[in-house]
């Protein structure tokens, strides 16, 4: 797996305790594109080794995750665009472009971006993120009970190949369904 990918399945796996399923098409369009300015600020865990520092750049979200442990020094940066699909707001969240510029230009054809996805809500200083679980994607795919275009780069990571529009027929359908998601909460720092 290349290195920008290995990060958004680290940052998603740190969310969500497992596996993430990362997109080669974005869940926005400009369409369904929101804002929520209560998701910027600083969030945690107590018992997480990370911080996400959230800011609001125009029309897009920038996530700065952190380590605690400033002898580190690990950062990661990402752009996020939110989406509302039905009742449920979403997270779509990419290298920023510099970074996937940097990795283009090394890599060349060998290198996809891709995005990830987390529905996520905020009351006060609560975050609560829902991330898509990968078991229970995996075991739909097997069983042919939902159908989303996709490939497998590996026995542990299926990599979404499906269209914007459908990605987002299939959040609409599935995103209140609570065993197809991992839930997290952060508070606010």
């Amino acid at each position: 797996m290349k290195p920008l990918a290995m990060l958004l399945v680290a940052l998603f796996a740190m969310l969500g305790g497992g596996c993430a399923t990362p997109s080669v098409h974005p869940l926005y369009s400009d369409d369904a594109i929101v804002y929520e300015p209560a998701l910027v600020g600083t969030w945690g865990q107590e018992h997480n080794d990370q911080t996400y520092s959230i800011t609001r750049v125009g029309k897009v979200y920038h996530l700065l995750v952190r380590d605690r442990d400033a002898q580190k020094q690990k950062q990661w940066e990402f752009e996020v665009r939110l989406v509302r699909l039905g009742d449920h707001r979403f997270a779509d969240v990419a290298a920023v472009e510099e970074e996937r510029d940097a990795h283009e230009e090394h890599w060349g054809p060998l290198f996809v971006p891709t995005h990830m996805f987390a529905r996520f809500a905020v009351s006060g200083d609560t975050l609560t993120v829902w991330t898509l679980r990968h078991e229970w994607l995996k075991e739909r795919l097997e069983r042919r009970e939902v159908t989303l275009a996709h490939t497998r780069l590996s026995p542990g990571v299926i990599l979404i190949t499906a269209t914007t529009a459908e990605l987002q027929e299939f959040m609409r359908t599935h995103s209140g369904n609570p065993l197809a998601f991992d839930k997290t909460e952060l508070k606010r720092q």
